[in-house]
């Protein structure tokens, strides 16, 4: 079992409010984080923590972060940073906790990533590059035909104007 003292910085020598690691919960399966916030009097010294637990598949902001679709097929994920990022939230549940590779460049996928403040985490939103391309690869298909339009359409001018043309002189 984890505990909140293996997890978290003494209460005393915290300056803010601190966010735990992401670990395994306790109660069911998937992940979890602790928040704990020192309450302290006007001089500075401490005289309260409150804690608390947050289940990161429930209902709640993250949880439903990992549902929300980014277009048809893309993705939110967030990520710890560090030598040995693991995935905090995933539309996957089993890769909750499990290694989160670097975005690579040579996926072609687009991938927007923004560093969270306050905790070691990175947003990531990833759009299959597929469906990122399809408007450009529609607009080029429509131009094709637009352009083979014009193109038939200026021919059959071009020949209307020269049998018009021989019949006038002819």
């Amino acid at each position: 079992t984890t505990s909140a003292a293996r997890l978290l910085p003494s209460t005393r020598a915290m300056p803010r409010s601190t966010i735990s690691k992401p670990t395994q919960v306790r109660t069911g399966a998937g992940a979890g984080v602790l928040l704990l916030a020192p309450v302290r009097d006007g001089e500075g010294r401490l005289i309260a923590a409150i804690a608390g637990g947050l289940h990161l598949q429930r209902a709640n902001m993250l949880g439903q972060l990992a549902q929300s679709p980014v277009g048809r097929g893309g993705h939110f994920e967030v990520v710890t940073t560090g030598a040995a990022p693991v995935f905090v939230v995933h539309p996957d549940p089993a890769r909750l906790l499990s290694a989160a590779a670097p975005v690579a460049a040579d996926t072609g996928d687009i991938v927007t990533r923004k560093l969270v403040r306050g905790v070691d985490w990175e947003l990531r939103v990833v759009l299959p590059a597929a469906e990122a391309n399809a408007p450009v690869l529609l607009a080029g298909r429509r131009l094709v035909w637009q352009l083979t339009a014009i193109g038939i359409a200026a021919a059959l001018c071009v020949w209307l104007a020269s049998a018009e043309s021989d019949g006038i002189t002819g």
